[in-house]
């Protein structure tokens, strides 16, 4: 008997260390679960944690690419203005060296002429403001020619009654306001009265004439068969009922090319190029004086004499 209690108390032993144990593997079971929960949580913090770093970097890479448009349209800008400032440069540097150009050639004492260093630096200021008047239509303002110039003034256009020769330096005004204009305009960049009498004085077309009159007169038919780039050209009155600024103004803003006529002192017809208008005022280049001046301020010209203008039409693209 006593050692069958002996096995009981063994076997009660044993299953108290069972129970034990099963306490135990159920507490490790709890702990496995609470770890698994704690992982899932870990996981879904992990999952966020990329997702914002994602959002972060997506963030990064959309300013940093803003950033870079913007700094293009900064170096685009800058480019634009330095471009502005090239032209600019290169307008004063051809206007200087026009005006320079005009510093009288003394052969003898009689050819001295007047030279006046303040009308110098007046031309000079206004050369250095006048690339602003017409730069949004691409003109450039700082384009002026002589008709007397020597490499030019001499040349033959035709013959009065008397048989006496006509040459450009005393009835060219028209023709030199036109290669002024031509030029201006970007029509051709190497364009001078030379070359374009030149080639108004060779015989063509159905008549075999030249582009000039008997008396010096331009036919403008051959004219506009001659320079590309010019459609027509029309003379037009000025109408009482508009003031003559607001006329020439309506021509310019067209994109017409406009020469406009008006009276010197001694009562004689004459005509200079409108470069521009800025304000109030009209910038004309002078074929007679090779200024180029506000209309409306010139000493020797007066514009309120003026009965039309001439108007050169461009070839429209298509």
């Amino acid at each position: 008997m006593s050692h069958i209690k002996i096995n009981i108390r063994s076997l009660e032993k044993s299953k108290q260390n069972l129970e034990n144990l099963k306490s135990k593997i159920n507490e490790d079971i709890d702990s496995i679960i609470n770890s698994i929960s704690s992982i899932g949580e870990f996981k879904s913090k992990i999952e966020e944690e990329i997702k914002s770093a994602i959002s972060n970097i997506n963030s990064n890479f959309d300013n940093t690419i803003n950033w870079l448009n913007s700094y293009i349209t900064s170096v685009n800008s800058v480019e634009e203005y330095l471009s502005g400032e090239v032209k600019v440069c290169s307008n004063v540097s051809s206007s200087v060296a026009t005006l320079l150009s005009k510093l009288p050639e003394v052969d003898s004492i009689s050819n001295i002429e007047v030279f006046s260093v303040d009308k110098f630096v007046e031309n000079l200021a206004l050369a250095m403001t006048k690339p602003n008047v017409s730069i949004d239509k691409g003109i450039d303002a700082t384009v002026n020619f002589r008709q007397d110039d020597k490499e030019w003034g001499n040349i033959v256009i035709g013959h009065n009654k008397e048989g006496k020769a006509i040459k450009v330096s005393s009835a060219g005004c028209l023709l030199t306001s036109f290669a002024i204009l031509i030029k201006a305009y970007g029509l051709d960049s190497n364009i001078t009265p030379e070359i374009l009498v030149n080639e108004l004085l060779k015989k063509s077309g159905k008549d075999n004439s030249t582009g000039f009159t008997s008396g010096g007169g331009l036919k403008f038919g051959h004219f506009c068969d001659v320079v590309d780039g010019v459609d027509s050209i029309k003379p037009i009155e000025f109408n009482s009922k508009k003031s003559k600024f607001d006329q020439i103004k309506e021509q310019f803003d067209l994109g017409n090319m406009v020469a406009v006529q008006v009276g010197n002192k001694s009562g004689k017809t004459h005509y200079v190029s409108v470069l521009g208008i800025d304000g109030d005022n009209i910038i004309v280049s002078d074929p007679g004086s090779g200024e180029i001046y506000n209309l409306w301020q010139d000493d020797d010209h007066d514009p309120n004499n003026a009965t039309g203008m001439y108007v050169l039409e461009p070839v429209k693209s298509k």
